[in-house]
């Protein structure tokens, strides 16, 4: 199995016709290289999906999987997930090795709450790919949000063992060492990602209840006080994964 690439290829919209149209299509993780700037998403969703969709005429049969992906990313950009679950879904089947679209159809599934088809998505990548940290994080991401920790400790563990520096993967382990309710290591976590970005909200977040817990009832309100200033909702969000003061 070859090792992944990565590209990163963050593309903003250049036009404000309207919100569709100027939807950000953010594609960080994976995407074939030979496809037109505008296909991938450059002047925003709404090009990218036309101009996906004309290439979709005069690719060679063998290649139009390479638009589906990218159409499909620009119909997730619009949050149009129909669409770009079906536009995933053939490019799989047209290319059915490619890890990526099996993880950008996960996070097309966790955006819509479908976490065990999302997890089911992860697998299939990382699978393919074994040295993609990205989608062991994910997995494990979405394992712990369904309190399957073990598993989630494991995909986690991965992702550090991969990538040691990622910031995502350590609070994700974070995450799934408060549920674990050992406190000692997911502070460990949470502030190694906060030495590095202090800002990192999700993190502050977590650790906050991680002081709480650890009977710092100070250093607790004030991370949790902290990440809202940071990202106001943040709070409801965590919530909704079952954690909270």
């Amino acid at each position: 199995m070859t090792k992944p690439h990565w590209i990163a290829a963050t593309v903003v919209a250049a036009l404000a016709c309207s919100a569709a149209s100027a939807a950000t299509v953010s594609i960080d993780v994976g995407g074939p290289e030979a496809v037109s700037a505008s296909c991938s998403g450059e002047f925003g969703a709404k090009s990218a999906i036309l101009d996906c969709t004309a290439a979709l005429h005069g690719l060679r049969p063998e290649r139009k999987w390479e638009a589906l992906f990218y159409r499909g990313h620009a119909y997730f950009a619009q949050g149009d997930y129909a669409k770009a679950r079906q536009d995933f879904d053939i490019a799989i089947y047209l290319k059915p090795r490619y890890a990526y679209t099996y993880f950008w159809r996960g996070k097309n599934s966790e955006a819509q709450g479908l976490r065990v088809d999302a997890i089911r998505d992860y697998e299939a990548a990382a699978a393919l790919e074994p040295q993609f940290g990205e989608a062991y994080n994910a997995s494990c991401w979405a394992k712990a949000v369904l309190w399957q920790v073990d598993a989630a400790l494991a995909d986690c563990n991965k992702a550090v063992q991969l990538d040691g520096k990622s910031l995502n993967a350590l609070d994700s382990r974070g995450n799934v060492y408060f549920r674990m309710a050992n406190y000692p290591a997911a502070m460990t976590d949470f502030n190694a990602v906060l030495t590095v970005k202090p800002d990192f909200a999700p993190s502050l977040y977590v650790r906050g209840l991680t002081r709480l817990k650890m009977g710092d009832e100070a250093g607790g309100k004030a991370d949790i006080e902290a990440a809202k200033a940071l990202i106001p909702k943040i709070a409801d969000d965590y919530a909704g994964y079952g954690l909270k003061p």
